[in-house]
């Protein structure tokens, strides 16, 4: 199970037409770690989809984004490359892991593991 956790942490939503992402709790903001971001207590909106912050042809809708979130949150959802609102959104690794190239494997699994937690771990990998 831990990892599971290790490898979910690093996964973010790329986003296309947003219907299939919710907005809050679902890592899809880039910049910010773990990704997601956890609904405020003063709004009141339930269940909103990444879609309900973009116009029919996939350009934020800056007035909704204002309402909803701090300026910093705002900058890093507009710096998501006009979202392609005809394809569905998918998984896709995090900048950490893509720093490492982009890939999984073993040695990515290793690399992220390294700059997580340091030499501690390490010894364990070493012995596998």
């Amino acid at each position: 199970m831990a990892g599971k956790q290790l490898i979910e942490r690093d996964l973010i939503r790329c986003i296309g037409d947003g219907r299939s992402t919710p907005v809050w709790g679902e890592a899809w903001i880039p910049g910010i770690f773990p990704f997601s971001i956890e609904k405020s207590n003063y709004i009141i909106v339930g269940d909103m989809r990444v879609c309900d912050l973009m116009d029919g042809l996939g350009a934020w809708r800056d007035e909704i984004l204002n309402l909803l979130f701090q300026s910093d949150i705002c900058r890093r959802i507009r710096s998501i490359r006009s979202p392609d609102v005809r394809r569905v959104d998918k998984w896709n690794w995090g900048m950490r892991i893509a720093i490492f190239g982009g890939g999984f494997g073993n040695y990515r699994c290793y690399q992220s593991i390294k700059t997580s937690y340091g030499e501690l771990v390490l010894g364990l990998f070493q012995q596998v």
